[in-house]
């Protein structure tokens, strides 16, 4: 039936163009009653809006305020958006705003404005200037974010990028997510924005807020947290942590497994790999299990259990062993090399290079190595060279016995 002015059906049957130059090419039971619509083929089309379009399939509608496309499939709907565009598949919708397409797939939905659905199945968009390529079940709900593709994902963070994977969540401003599995950046505050995940398992980034530009690369388990804290990095490993308290920034940890740099009052903190190791306050762990960092640039090569702590400690050095540590208050510039449960205690400027059980409690002073060796704190540029001494005086030598091949003297 051609009921509307200059309409025309061509062919098929239960046809009806009813509107002022609408078009039905065949099928049957198409329906073109909008100005202007065409209907070109297919079955229980309908094409309602003015200058809609139907290519053909079946049950397909154009129900919009300005002139849409749908090209073909089944039960695809467009509904009071302008301007919008379905390819194909089945059970597409688009209801938003202007400028919406859906290429193809099943059951996507596109209630945007100026968004974009390639294919995939049961995706859905409800932001603006937003695109998914395609996947499953993927949800992109803020201003101009992007799902490549995976299942599961959300990008609710305006600016925010899920490439792929799987129950990955980007929502904080400009937020990307490269793929793996069950990632999440998430904030709590409008200033967060620029954090990145590449991949890896359960990885998270929380800042508080007042954080940027922190990054995992990959790994299991690994969590950035806190709040002012910026430049924070993890490379991979499991389980690690980089947390702040607003005056902790630029941490980084390299890899290995339950390694946590925490937020103190000076510093930014690094660990490169290991296990168990912890930065409190801005010091460096290159390594080992179990060693633990809380003065300000201190430093631990390798080994484990060992310890550098005490209020207001700075740039203190334990290059390896195992059980030694460096304590007290004010203990600034001190150093052991190796060895296994010597003690640094209170003493700036002191050297204890390896042996074990040995302790040194005075400024300035030195103990080569042995065991059993012990410098009391009012023997100042004190030196011990052996093994089972114990200082009796300050600037002394103190040695178990002594050879001199030549000639020795003084004033």
């Amino acid at each position: 039936i051609a009921c509307g002015i200059n309409s025309s059906v061509v062919g098929g049957t239960l046809n009806t163009a009813s509107s002022a130059c609408s078009f039905v090419g065949g099928g049957d039971k198409n329906l073109a009653c909008g100005g202007y619509s065409s209907v070109v083929g297919g079955t229980l089309n309908t094409a309602s809006a003015a200058r809609s379009f139907i290519g053909g399939g079946e049950n397909n509608k154009v129900i919009s305020i300005s002139p849409s496309i749908i090209g073909g499939g089944s039960n695809n709907i467009i509904d009071g958006s302008g301007f919008a565009f379905i390819g194909g598949g089945q059970s597409n919708t688009i209801s938003g705003y202007y400028y919406n397409v859906i290429v193809g797939g099943l059951t996507n939905k596109n209630t945007g404005y100026n968004s974009f659905i390639g294919s995939g199945q049961f995706n859905t968009i409800s932001g603006y200037c937003s695109s998914i390529v395609g996947g499953t079940l993927n949800t992109a709900s803020a201003g101009c974010t992007f799902i490549g593709g995976g299942d599961r994902n959300i990008a609710c963070g305006i600016n925010s990028s899920v490439v792929g994977g799987t129950l990955n969540t980007a929502s904080v401003l400009c937020s990307f997510i490269g793929g793996g599995c069950s990632n999440s950046i998430s904030n709590y505050d409008a200033t967060n924005k620029f954090d990145i995940i590449v991949g890896g398992e359960n990885n998270t980034i929380s800042n508080a807020y007042c954080s940027c530009d922190s990054v995992i690369v990959g790994g299991k388990g690994n969590t950035i947290s806190g709040y002012n804290g910026q430049f924070q990095f993890i490379g991979g490993g499991q389980g690690n942590i980089v947390t702040t308290d607003g005056r902790f920034g630029m941490g980084v940890i390299v890899g290995g497994s339950s390694n946590q740099l925490k937020g103190g009052n000076i510093g930014d903190g690094f660990i490169g790999a290991g296990s168990n190791n912890d930065v409190c306050n801005g010091g460096y762990i290159v390594g080992g299990f179990t060693n633990v960092s809380c003065g300000a640039n201190d430093f631990i090569g390798a080994g484990r259990n060992n310890t550098l702590s005490g209020y207001n400690n700075q740039e203190s050095a334990i290059v390896g062993g195992c059980c030694n540590t460096i304590s007290g208050n004010s203990c600034k510039q001190s150093f052991i090399g190796g060895g296994c449960k010597n003690i640094i205690n209170s003493a700036n400027n002191t050297v204890i290079v390896g042996g074990t059980l040995n302790t040194a409690s005075a400024a300035c002073s030195f103990i080569g190595g042995g065991e059993n060796n012990n410098i009391l704190s009012t023997h100042t540029d004190s030196f011990i060279v052996g093994s089972n001494i114990i200082s009796h005086a300050t600037c002394t030598t103190h040695v178990n016995n002594l050879t001199v091949s030549g000639s020795a003297g003084g004033t």
